[in-house]
């Protein structure tokens, strides 16, 4: 039997559960003749396991999904992630998520004050894979 190579692949180095390094690369011999959508699909494919997203499915002959995480033979119809792949990352690396909220008095001239809220948002990146 023999084995066609992949048109692109990812390899991420992990330590200590957490992505340290990642490359994608993509295959020019298979995808030389290939349109601009094919090698956009692939990257965007090939770059989202590089930050530990899984397939969204693996079927290329079913509907497709509209994320480049979808396996599918129409490229062009799944250029860029999907809302269910920006959940995944948010789900994996927005954790400790701290919201806080502070008042200040800013004087504008010597006759007003205004008040002035300001909420920060504190993110922690952390991988959960």
């Amino acid at each position: 039997s023999t084995s066609v190579p992949p048109v692109g692949i990812n390899e991420n180095s992990i330590v200590n559960d957490r992505i340290v390094a990642s490359v994608s690369k993509m295959n020019e011999y298979y995808l030389k003749n290939s349109d601009l959508d094919h090698r956009r699909y692939t990257m965007c494919h090939e770059i989202g396991h590089g930050f530990g997203l899984p397939h969204t499915d693996e079927n290329p002959y079913n509907s497709n999904l509209g994320n480049c995480l979808d396996y599918t033979d129409d490229p062009d119809q799944n250029l860029h992630p999907g809302e269910v792949n920006f959940n995944k990352l948010r789900n994996m690396y927005l954790t400790n998520t701290e919201r806080r909220v502070e008042k200040r008095y800013v004087r504008g001239n010597e006759e007003e004050e205004i008040e002035e809220e300001r909420i920060i948002i504190t993110r922690t990146l952390e991988y959960r894979g």
